[in-house]
């Protein structure tokens, strides 16, 4: 959709340039100069004069706005619309896999119940990330190589037609530049959207106790080891979320001056403190 992006742009300058010249002896300053050359005003009604000259005043900008509007902006918006709905349709294939093991999330720490509050504290060591998480990993480390055909050659026209979508999730927050390889901003689009899905799980959990808690953190700092070997890495809510999961109970408090209001608001909802 790039390339067609392009192509419709190149015939829309070339369209606006050929009425400008054919437009430019009768409807400029210097139409006065020859009157007979008034095509116009021969084979035109007053009405449909109007209209040229409004329309030659858009393409020209000196319609008032200070901009030339495109001659083909209702076709321009009807591609790039269908390239939205393109990008948003691949890329929620590509994120189903993700979503479909993180939904799992709350699911799991609510079987676990409040019940384990009373088990002793386990040591570090005994937690090990959960299934769950570890599938996903090892899809998100797949995605790379399904994305390789997008690496080589020339990808500034896949690029250009993924900068100018707005329905991918995370692209605002992935496009820092208009240099970034159109496989690091799809992988950017998937770290973001991961951990929104992440912290939108958390957000159903409460009163669970301490190892249940600390399991979280686990999980989520396995996530994000995954997603700095991608070359990403946590969102600042989720990482605090981390951290806040893996304190215990009393420390929460003093901890939680470090971190956002909203999360540390969250985990004292998870873990059920006061």
């Amino acid at each position: 959709t790039g390339d067609l992006l392009n192509q419709f742009e190149e015939l829309d300058m070339k369209l606006s340039l050929q009425l400008l010249e054919a437009c430019r002896p009768y409807l400029t300053k210097d139409k006065a100069a020859k009157p007979l050359a008034q095509y116009h005003n021969f084979l035109l009604n007053s009405e449909d004069l109007t209209k040229l000259e409004a329309l030659f005043g858009k393409v020209s900008g000196k319609s008032g706005s200070g901009s030339s509007a495109p001659l083909l902006k209702e076709s321009l918006a009807l591609v790039k619309q269908t390239s939205d709905e393109l990008q948003k349709t691949s890329f929620n294939i590509m994120f189903h896999p993700v979503e479909t093991q993180l939904d799992r999330v709350s699911e799991l720490a609510s079987k676990q119940g409040p019940g384990v509050s009373l088990e002793a504290n386990l040591p570090e060591f005994s937690f090990s990330p959960q299934e769950y998480i570890t599938q996903t990993g090892e899809y998100l480390m797949t995605l790379p190589q399904h994305l390789e055909p997008f690496m080589s050659g020339d990808t500034s026209l896949l690029g250009r037609a993924l900068r100018d979508g707005t329905s991918i999730p995370g692209a605002k927050e992935s496009a820092e530049s208009a240099d970034t390889a159109p496989v690091d901003f799809l992988l950017g689009c998937v770290a973001v959207s991961t951990c929104a899905k992440y912290l939108e799980q958390l957000n159903g959990i409460q009163n669970i106790g301490n190892n249940s808690a600390r399991q979280l953190g686990i999980d989520i700092g396995y996530l994000g080891n995954v997603l700095e070997d991608l070359g990403h890495s946590l969102s600042p809510e989720l990482s605090s979320a981390c951290a806040l999961l893996k304190v215990d109970p009393a420390q929460i408090k003093t901890e939680g001056a470090n971190h956002p209001a909203n999360i540390v608001a969250l985990v004292k909802k998870i873990r059920s403190v006061q």
